[in-house]
């Protein structure tokens, strides 16, 4: 049972990252922040989804090892290791220090983002 609280709170947090993402994306307001939210949203949909399956996670924030993780474990990842890679530099050590990188497409982003909130969700609906 403390697994699917856990999971259900990193989804929630996961939840209104997008949302401001989202938000932020609309309003044509796009800053390294709104790459960060997209990570975010994407790094607590996938811990929510290792959590829901019991797996204990390192405070990690590289959604390739994520994803590995998530493999290693029997769950299929919808997002692709490209997609996984465009988010990674924006993580929360970005928070100290901008990434040398250009920025992605925020529409991409957004899609990447939303597509892993969902399979999360789905996920959810069936623990």
């Amino acid at each position: 049972m403390k697994n699917h609280e856990e999971a259900l709170d990193l989804l929630n947090l996961a939840r209104d990252d997008y949302k401001s993402l989202q938000a932020l994306v609309e309003m044509d307001l796009v800053t390294h922040v709104v790459f960060f939210l997209a990570q975010q949203t994407v790094e607590k949909s996938m811990k929510a989804v290792l959590a829901l399956n019991s797996v204990v996670y390192p405070k990690i924030h590289d959604l390739v090892r994520i994803a590995v993780m998530l493999k290693d474990n029997g769950v299929e990842v919808p997002i692709d290791e490209n997609s996984l890679k465009i988010l990674n530099p924006f993580a929360a050590d970005c928070r100290y220090g901008l990434p040398e990188v250009e920025f992605p497409d925020a529409r991409k982003v957004l899609q990447i983002a939303k597509s892993t909130i969902e399979w999360c969700e789905l996920i959810a609906k069936e623990v």
